[in-house]
């Protein structure tokens, strides 16, 4: 709506007017107003001549007459006709058709006008085309659109209602070639009300009742309905469903709780339909239209599934599911570390009966370390999916003894040691698919068991990627041979990857488990290692390392090593070092230090490293290995040394050799003696 004011409307027409011919009224000829409006002169058609200023009104043109009115010579300027002071005026001012009774100063009156725009090049679509309706004056003179009325415009909208300051303001209602709205408006948007789309558009069939912003958007409390029937009420923000709300689908099933552009977002639960009677579904936390933690309940109220779930509703991460009787009663539960909806990891399969499963769980199927259990036994091994296989444990609660040995498809097939609770005594017993053999049975003599069981693992690394060395590989061949000749089974891997390196240590931890909690343990290491902030860090062969950060991603912590190492109780625990060489990745590690820094012995523990803490050892040779594992490997091969006399004369070997340039060091926390090799 452009601004005119009414005395402008009286020199805008009158100054313009060209002659409309009839015989009963005086016709009169004006030129062109001078720039600044303030008069012109007319000349009748008889030829009387006046000047008009801006102080005439309609008086001066007689008082019966008809003009039709020019604008700066366009021909469809308008008409005024006046007859005995009553004055009708369809006139053209500044880019406006207008149509409305006027009073002799051309000022229109009454409760009615009529309005029609031209575009103008500014212009946008929603501008308004057209207007009719009630009207008033500003207090500045202006003319502005003010009570009840009729409007169209330049994008074909239609608007019907109650108008303030020229905009739709107050109730009305709103229709487009798309949408149809109805409701409370402000400066011509709607705020408060119901809009439906229309039939062909983006909306069809969509009806929304509720709050709106000033840019039409949806926007507070509202209620939206799709076309299928889908109804959501609560909140909304700039046009999304946003904050608490619910929403309700055609077949009876609802969300409730909190929302994020228009999808489930934060808490809440839904709600399902099942023989007519709606039931909680799922309640937990939900993120981008989905439940990524919680739970999920069958109709009948019992819980189905509880943990996490990945996009696919399927558990991922921590998760419990459960199974029942056909009576309602619980028959098993699942819980866990899934992965996909299968257990993953660590697991626990707990079944009504007081069958229970504690242990590892490969893609849904039984595969690790494990603990069987029921209530007259609990087994622990390795299993797979048939139950323990390998070398096991089953302890007979009601019999009240423990029988080792070996188990083939979850039964005992083969030949174990028993161990009897109450009296210590110790048999050979055999068994075939869990039936006892009895002719079997032989007592065993006490100095069978008198030395632990012995476990090793063995790592050297020769081909890295930046700083390949030359004897790790053999150091690792080397230190095998002589601890297998002194009674350990060793696990020995060579060039190992994190992958590899992982995959040792759980390997390691599972037979020091199996082996029991007296179990003897040992760990070489060959290889590159790292320092840095007093933590030691030992380097695969596929490491790279630019960062600090990227040590505890890349390589493996030595605390790591130590926790395997745990796993025996009360057993003697050995960890040897031979990783001490020039360090590749220094420099590019800002808080690195040449050498190993030096670890407190856990208790049980001794700790051997090639040389002293903070130095470098010397990777040369010495009887065809590494200086410090070939002076070892000579050192354990001499029977009836305590294993402190072991690094002892290691130590001796290895400064002869490199005159004093190194020294090896050891650590202990021992309160028993160990030797590698007895004396006969």
């Amino acid at each position: 709506m452009r601004n005119i004011p009414k005395r402008k409307i009286l020199l805008a027409s009158i100054l313009l007017f060209s002659i409309s011919a009839s015989s009963d009224q005086i016709l009169w000829t004006c030129t062109e107003p001078n720039d600044e409006i303030t008069f012109t002169t007319c000349i009748s058609s008889k030829g009387k001549k006046i000047t008009v200023t801006s102080d005439d009104d309609l008086t001066i043109l007689g008082r019966d007459f008809k003009a039709t009115l020019e604008y700066l010579g366009t021909p469809d300027g308008g008409t005024v006709v006046g007859k005995d002071g009553t004055y009708y005026a369809d006139i053209y001012v500044e880019g406006m058709f207008i149509k409305g009774n006027v009073n002799k100063d051309l000022i229109f009156i009454g409760n009615y006008i009529e309005a029609i725009f031209e575009k103008q090049d500014d212009s946008f679509d929603d501008d308004m085309k057209s207007y009719k309706g009630q009207f008033k004056y500003s207090d500045a003179g202006f003319l502005i659109w003010e009570g009840l009325g009729e409007s169209t415009y330049f994008n074909g909208d239609e608007y019907i209602g109650e108008f303030r300051g020229n905009f739709p303001s107050g109730k009305g209602e709103r229709l487009s070639n798309l949408i149809w709205e109805k409701g409370d408006y402000e400066y011509g948007k709607i705020t408060n009300g119901i809009r439906k789309g229309l039939k062909g558009g983006q909306f069809e069939g969509q009806i929304y009742e509720g709050q709106f912003n000033s840019d039409g958007q949806k926007h507070g409390f509202g209620k939206y309905t799709w076309q299928d029937g889908t109804t959501h009420e609560g909140m909304f923000k700039g046009g999304f469903a946003e904050g608490l709300g619910k929403q309700i689908y055609p077949d009876g099933s609802y969300y409730e709780g909190t929302f994020e552009k228009d999808k489930w977002q934060g808490p809440g639960r839904t709600y399902g339909l099942e023989a007519g009677k709606i039931y909680l579904r799922s309640v937990g936390t939900f993120f981008d239209g989905r439940i990524v933690k919680g739970t999920l309940f069958l109709p009948d109220g019992k819980i189905d599934i509880s943990g996490n779930f990945n996009k696919d509703l399927l558990l991922h991460g921590e998760g419990i599911v459960y199974s029942y009787e056909d009576d309602g009663t619980i028959k098993a539960v699942w819980s866990g570390e899934y992965k996909n909806g299968f257990l993953d990891g660590y697991g626990e399969y707990n079944f009504a009966n007081g069958y229970k499963y504690k242990g590892e769980w490969k893609n849904g199927v039984i595969s690790g370390l494990c603990e069987i259990s029921y209530s007259s036994y609990v087994q622990t091994g390795f299993c797979n999916e048939d139950g323990l296989d390998g070398e096991g444990k089953h302890l007979d609660l009601e019999f009240g003894f423990e029988w080792v040995g070996p188990f083939k498809d979850g039964k005992r097939n083969g030949q174990g040691v028993t161990t009897y609770t109450e009296t210590k005594a110790q048999y050979y017993m055999t068994f075939t698919d869990d039936a006892y053999v009895s002719e079997d049975f032989k007592e065993l003599k006490e100095d069978l068991f008198i030395n632990n069981k012995r476990i090793a693992l063995v790592i050297g690394n020769n081909d890295y990627i930046s700083g390949p060395l030359e004897y790790a590989v053999k150091d690792a061949d080397g230190i095998t041979q002589a601890l297998e000749k002194s009674g350990f089974e060793v696990i020995k891997i060579q060039n190992a990857t994190q992958e590899n390196f992982l995959e040792a240590l759980y390997e390691f931890k599972r037979k020091i488990i199996l082996a029991g909690p007296r179990t003897d343990v040992l760990f070489f290491y060959a290889g590159h290692a790292s320092q840095v902030r007093g933590i030691n860090y030992l380097n695969p062969v596929d490491a790279v390392i630019n960062r600090e950060s990227q040590l505890e991603t890349s390589s493996i912590n030595m605390n790591r090593v130590f926790e395997v190492l745990n796993e025996s109780i009360d057993g003697v625990k050995i960890a040897i070092l031979d990783s001490c060489r020039n360090n590749p990745f220094i420099s590019s590690i800002r808080s690195s230090k040449q050498g190993l820094a030096q670890m407190s012995a856990p208790p049980g523990t001794i700790i051997a490293y090639s040389t002293a803490p903070g130095e470098t050892a010397i990777d040369g040779s010495s009887k065809g290995f590494g200086i410090y594992t070939g002076s070892l490997i000579e050192s354990i091969n001499q029977p009836g040394l305590r294993i402190e006399e072991v690094f002892k004369e290691t130590r001796k070997s290895v400064v002869s050799v490199t005159k004093g340039q190194q020294i090896p060091w050891d650590s202990s926390s021992l309160i028993s003696d160990f030797y590698f090799i007895k004396e006969n």
